[in-house]
């Protein structure tokens, strides 16, 4: 939809007699280029996002802190910062913390499933901050095989 507003715009612009050259007004470029600029962080959020779902491992989280961040004016949700601890399967424990608007979804249980990266654990995805339909199926199609007593790691099926 927002290409197609810029390539009306750009067609709108060169048609009209009152410019010698396009290149005269560099807004429509600010745009476009401040348009391309968020297209490629999404990508890149999007992807970190697929490889910690390809190659992560599944673990409980506990929920330790969640710290209001910031909140721009009245009118706009506020957003928290939420740190959770976990063990991974050598028993070893980490942190990993992200911010978000404030999702109810993560503070209903006292341990919430999370996907990690066993090689950096750091990079990590709390299950409830995912889309619903996303969400719901890791949940329906991963099933859970308790590991020792204090976690339960899951497998895909």
């Amino acid at each position: 939809m927002v290409p197609l507003l810029f390539l009306i715009s750009f067609y709108l612009y060169s048609d009209s007699d009152q410019h010698d050259s396009y290149w005269d007004n560099p807004y429509p470029l600010f745009l476009l280029f401040g348009f391309l600029i968020m297209v490629i962080i999404n990508a890149f959020q999007k992807h970190r996002t697929i490889k910690i779902l390809k190659k992560g491992q599944i673990s409980e989280a506990r929920l330790i802190q969640k710290i209001r961040v910031s909140s721009v004016d009245n009118e706009s949700q506020e957003r928290y910062k939420y740190n959770f601890e976990f063990f991974d399967e050598e028993e070893k424990r980490h942190e990993f913390s992200f911010k978000s608007t404030g999702l109810r979804r993560l503070e209903d249980e006292d341990s919430e499933m999370i996907i990690y990266l066993a090689e950096n654990p750091r990079k990590a995805i709390a299950l409830d901050s995912l889309p619903w339909p996303l969400n719901k199926y890791v949940k329906k199609n991963w099933t859970a095989k308790p590991i020792k007593d204090k976690n339960s790691f899951i497998q895909r099926n």
